[in-house]
């Protein structure tokens, strides 16, 4: 099965955290001695990552800010939410084949982590169309595969594969974004999150690290 890497390193800014996910994708290429790499961090300040498909709108170049190698919708970052990611080869047996069961074997192990954090954490079942007010932004870009707890997202995620490795870049929201980014709130709120408690980062990032470390 190989051996698997555990992270935990936060860079500074969204830029250098982006990096060095890319930087994960070529050694899980390259490398021989680990097979895949999961990192789990603590985002470090206010920022906003969006896909490698997309532009951001120019009013949001203010803040902190970079592209994503992954695709998905724009994300509103807080200082406090869990950022993660999970990179590896396409044919490592230690995942499920396709990438779709690769993601949902993420969020399902990340679901039964929150659940038993005291996080009422779930799928869910079809497209909302009245929630669906602009796919551009990760909070109302309905994706299958993502949890929710009641009309609220928690835990975005998205990826990319080539044809040797995978990427999943995702975040468990921590940190309430109409709190963080007030002076846009009446542009933006339709595209916030509440997120779950900003104290108990720590206590889920260990929770995670010891299922991922013993997986």
């Amino acid at each position: 099965m190989g051996k698997s890497c555990f992270l935990t390193d936060s860079c500074d800014n969204a830029k250098l955290n982006m990096q060095y996910d890319e930087n994960l994708l070529l050694k899980a290429k390259s490398d021989r001695a680990v097979l895949r790499y999961f990192r789990f961090y603590r985002w470090p300040l206010k920022s906003i990552t969006y896909s490698y498909k997309q532009d951001l709108p120019n009013d949001l170049m203010v803040f902190d800010n970079s592209r994503r190698i992954t695709g998905g919708g724009i994300v509103f970052h807080c200082p406090g939410d869990i950022v993660f990611s999970a990179t590896g080869k396409m044919n490592d047996d230690f995942f499920p084949d396709t990438l779709k069961k690769k993601i949902l074997f993420i969020t399902g192990t990340l679901r039964n982590i929150l659940i038993k954090n005291g996080v009422k954490a779930g799928w869910r079942q079809g497209d909302n169309k009245k929630n669906r007010s602009d796919i551009n932004f990760c909070a109302t870009y309905y994706s299958p595969y993502e949890l929710y707890a009641g009309d609220q997202k928690i835990c975005g995620i998205t990826m990319r594969n080539t044809r040797e490795t995978f990427i999943i870049q995702g975040i468990i929201h921590m940190s309430s974004s109409y709190d963080e980014f007030k002076e846009i709130e009446n542009k933006y709120r339709a595209f916030f999150t509440k997120g779950i408690e900003n104290n108990k980062t720590n206590d889920l990032l260990k929770a995670i690290e010891k299922v991922f470390l013993s997986s």
